[in-house]
């Protein structure tokens, strides 16, 4: 039986990513709580349906993870790394530290900013471009010619 469990996990973690023993910990104490299996005995090296894991409550544990790890986690994934073990290994390689995260870009671009319009006119460029590349007429042959005007 692969159960090492030590360190006890809590709701909530740290701005440093877990590791693979904090997951697995998270995990074993998870599946102890929906099972009837006392922590000290679950193996971390058994599959979750032989775990008695239920599919509703795999798309749960998923959830939870999910939000404990601060990212989301797809409901099949006890499917796809059907141990704990497993598991653990995946989401560890998988969880990046927060200032490895891109921030999204939520704001619309600045038409005031400096180097916008380079920015816009690099933009138009390219589209244009790329739809001189696929205008092909119905025999295959290019509709528009190298020059730009049309064939």
């Amino acid at each position: 039986m692969n159960s090492d469990t030590s360190g006890a996990c809590s709701g909530s973690r740290s701005a440093n990513p877990p590791g693979e023993q904090e997951i697995r910990s998270w995990l074993v104490e998870t599946m102890a709580g929906m099972s009837a299996v006392p922590r000290a005995e679950i193996d971390t090296t058994v599959p979750f349906a032989e775990l008695s894991l239920t599919s509703l409550q795999g798309v749960r544990m998923s959830a939870d993870l999910g939000e404990w790890l601060g990212m989301r986690i797809p409901n099949g994934v006890v499917f796809d790394y059907p141990t704990i073990d497993l598991m653990a290994r995946y989401l560890s390689n998988a969880v990046k530290p927060v200032e490895e995260v891109p921030a999204a870009v939520d704001e619309e671009p600045d038409p005031h900013d400096p180097g916008f319009d380079e920015s816009m006119e690099e933009l138009l460029r390219l589209l244009d471009e790329d739809v001189r590349r696929s205008a092909v007429d119905v025999n295959g042959s290019d509709v528009v010619e190298d020059n730009g005007e049309p064939a």
